[in-house]
């Protein structure tokens, strides 16, 4: 990632997506595998912990700000992935580091947060 890789899929990956992942960064987004996404996580939650201010969440990527935009207006993770052009596994991705960053249980807690923030509009 620090070299810059923009995704990253496992050697056993079907080739469906594989061609997804390269219509995805070809699009200007990013897809990483579960697994791989996992670990990268646990690694950058590491080595921000001392950085960041316990009273604020932690800042969204672009694409996150996309798909908290679209859980504001309601819509599914398979409806999200329709209109980024991103699968829904990576929907469910983004969702999950969504709640992580902003340190909330679920979607509807996520959008609220966000709303009081100004982060989105309803």
């Amino acid at each position: 990632m620090r070299a810059g890789a923009r995704g990253y899929l496992l050697k056993g990956s079907p080739r469906e997506e594989i061609f997804k992942a390269i219509r995805v960064v070809n699009e200007g987004g990013s897809l990483l595998e579960p697994v791989v996404a996992t670990k990268l996580m646990h690694q950058v939650a590491e080595a921000g912990k001392s950085d960041r201010d316990p009273g604020l969440p932690e800042p969204l990527t672009p694409r996150e700000e996309e798909v908290l935009q679209l859980l504001a207006q309601g819509k599914t993770n398979k409806e999200i992935g329709s209109e980024l052009v991103i699968t829904e596994r990576t929907v469910k991705f983004h969702v999950s580091s969504i709640l992580r960053k902003m340190d909330r249980g679920n979607r509807t807690e996520a959008v609220r947060l966000a709303v009081e923030l100004g982060l989105v509009k309803i």
